[in-house]
């Protein structure tokens, strides 16, 4: 297995790739909040939010140009200080490229080009007792400040 290319992309790279669905499948399957619903992407939403710089979107790529993975984090000032931070939209690694750091590698650069936009710290939502929140909490980098609760309104 080859090392992977991380790249900085649109949402409709992502959306457009060959393997799309079977990706966003198998995201949802892991990372689909059952209080608001199943996952159905919003190109008109993502490209209203790239072109405001509210949103970026990183690929994760095979050797052969296949996408792997995906990552996208929205911008904020924080009102009550002026600080502008980052979350997480998503990431995702398909189950067979994590064990070789691709994971930690698109985090890396999610935070790297969160840094280049002028954000002061990252924040990272993980479905509660998933791997990535495992992975999370294990790291020496990472500081847990908040706990997420989610009441549906529908």
């Amino acid at each position: 297995m080859s090392t992977p290319s991380i790249r900085r992309v649109s949402h409709l790279a992502i959306l457009c790739a060959p393997n799309a669905q079977q990706l966003i499948d198998e995201y949802a399957a892991e990372c689909s909040n059952r209080l608001i619903g199943p996952i159905a992407q919003q190109p008109e939403i993502y490209a209203q939010l790239e072109a405001s710089g509210i949103i970026a979107f990183l690929g994760v790529y095979e050797a052969d140009d296949e996408l792997i993975g995906f990552g996208s984090f929205v911008t904020a000032v924080l009102p009550h200080n002026g600080r502008k931070i980052a979350s997480s939209e998503s990431i995702f690694v398909t189950r067979d490229h994590r064990s070789i750091g691709t994971a930690r590698g698109l985090m890396n650069a999610l935070e790297d080009l969160a840094t280049e936009s002028g954000c002061v710290a990252f924040f990272y939502m993980a479905p509660d007792e998933s791997q990535f929140a495992k992975l999370l909490a294990a790291s020496h980098s990472y500081t847990r400040t908040n706990v997420v609760y989610c009441r549906s309104l529908a």
